[in-house]
């Protein structure tokens, strides 16, 4: 079954919805992915800040390390480890897993770690007089920045339904007043007889491509009405004159024949021979006082 063929208004609405999808589908891909590495070093700038604080807040004394306040308290709000080398010094009520990958970062360098892809830890080496006496290793729960991402991610799709729906409705309107002429033109040039050779489209000063096809059209249409009728009118003649000999010529022809036959005739029958002929020539040619 063949499928119908799309309209040229169709078709360009189509690409227009098309190209701003395509423009908006990349739009809100790039700003989620930015918006997740934003997030992302946001929450590392976090968790090295609680790191600085803690570290801040210890101090070596006989070659241990020993705290201020409570690491995980004060100005270091959130899970805190202490590590003097490998022993934990420190530690916060956190999950065996946390757990397990915060010891797994002790005795290393300054580094982050995603657990399970709800925290994120960092690791801080500290050091004193150039001598490393242990690592700090914070972490910050990552579930605020994916509802975050999450929100803002649902806000865009919403946008964007809304930014390609306006599109569409203001797309359709402007082409509809766009090929507006060429409707006119299809209507008008439908409703004109043969006959109407004296009207035109008339939308005035070409200044596009409809305007000029309009009066190129127009310009097509503008010869005399003689040059459409003068050769018809000149064949009409023409075939009068013809069919007038024709009508002579056939009727000079008969009466010859009709001559022919009659002059063969005996003498005694002449009076009849010129009765016929005054009756076979119209009035004015051959009277009968002639006889």
């Amino acid at each position: 079954m063949r499928r119908p063929r799309l309209g040229v208004r169709a078709r360009l609405l189509l690409a227009v919805v098309a190209a701003v999808v395509l423009a908006l589908a990349i739009g809100v891909t790039a700003f989620t992915l930015l918006l997740s590495h934003r997030l992302s070093a946001s929450a590392t700038s976090l968790a090295r800040a609680q790191a600085q604080a803690a570290v801040s807040s210890l101090d070596v004394r006989g070659g241990r390390l020993s705290a201020h306040e409570a690491p995980d308290q004060g100005a270091s709000p959130g899970q805190v480890w202490v590590f003097a080398d490998k022993r934990q010094v420190e530690a916060p009520n956190a999950s065996r897993v946390v757990a397990a990958a915060a010891r797994a970062l002790a005795g290393g360098p300054e580094r982050t770690e995603t657990v399970e892809e709800q925290t994120r830890l960092y690791a801080l080496p500290v050091v004193d007089n150039g001598r490393r006496f242990g690592t700090v290793v914070t972490a910050v729960a990552l579930d605020p920045y994916e509802d975050t991402e999450r929100t803002a991610f649902v806000g865009a799709l919403i946008l964007a339904a809304l930014l390609l729906a306006a599109v569409a409705v203001l797309s359709r309107w402007m082409l509809g007043r766009a090929l507006e002429p060429v409707s006119r033109m299809t209507a008008a040039a439908a409703a004109w007889r043969a006959s109407d050779l004296d009207r035109r489209f008339a939308l005035g000063e070409p200044y596009d491509e409809l305007t000029r096809l309009a009066a190129t059209l127009d310009d097509r249409c503008r010869a005399p009405r003689e040059v459409w009728h003068g050769p018809a009118v000149h064949g009409q003649a023409e075939r009068q004159r013809e069919t007038g000999a024709l009508r002579r010529r056939d009727r000079r022809g008969g009466v010859h024949h009709w001559l022919a036959e009659r002059v063969r005739l005996p003498g005694h029958r002449l009076r009849l021979f010129l009765d016929d002929l005054v009756e076979h020539f119209p009035k004015g040619v051959v009277g009968r006082s002639h006889c």
